[in-house]
């Protein structure tokens, strides 16, 4: 699948103009009726637009579509998906987005949505246990005098201490809590 870049507008920021790129590329009876803007933390592109499109006139099929983009030099760089072409990317899809879908039996829109469902649950559960000891089920490997590590004092989503909460604060990996952890271990 390909992407499109063009000049960016001046007078939008690159969130606006993805939604603005959009609406204007929909076909015209199709509606946005939810959507949300997140950033990216890896990868090529910095930000990921998930929106909830209603297909059918009002009529109740409404689809998720993801529009992740990148801004380099005044351009703006859109890549276009649609959640039945089975996208790898679902994190931080805000639930209010994902239940103004409708049903599907499109087995990569579902994966993709359980996918999706799965991270924000996670995430919401990492929240929860700010300020708790963490066991990790994958270790998680830092340099010298560190080393490797897998239950850590969670000061924050982005912050650990070791186990304990005494040592040095260590940057948590983005998406620690898309793998297996229990806490209080």
């Amino acid at each position: 699948m390909g992407s499109i870049g063009y000049a960016r507008p001046a007078n939008t920021t690159p969130q606006q103009e993805a939604l603005n790129y959009l609406q204007r590329n929909l076909h015209p009876d199709h509606t946005v009726v939810a959507h949300s803007v997140q950033p990216i933390p890896y990868g090529e592109w910095s930000h990921a637009l998930y929106a909830a499109v209603d297909v059918d006139a009002g009529a109740g099929s409404v689809t998720a579509h993801l529009l992740l983009f990148a801004t380099s030099g005044g351009n703006i760089y859109i890549k276009w998906l649609h959640e039945d072409s089975g996208p790898s990317h679902w994190r931080a899809v805000p639930k209010k987005l994902l239940a103004a879908l409708t049903p599907t039996a499109n087995q990569y829109a579902l994966t993709w949505r359980a996918n999706a469902a799965r991270w924000t649950e996670r995430r919401a559960a990492a929240r929860r246990a700010v300020g708790s000891q963490v066991q990790l089920a994958e270790p998680i490997k830092y340099g010298p005098p560190v080393g490797e590590i897998s239950a850590v004092h969670l000061e924050s989503l982005t912050v650990f201490r070791p186990s304990g909460g005494t040592g040095p604060r260590l940057t948590a990996p983005s998406d620690w809590f898309d793998s297996e952890f229990t806490v209080g271990a």
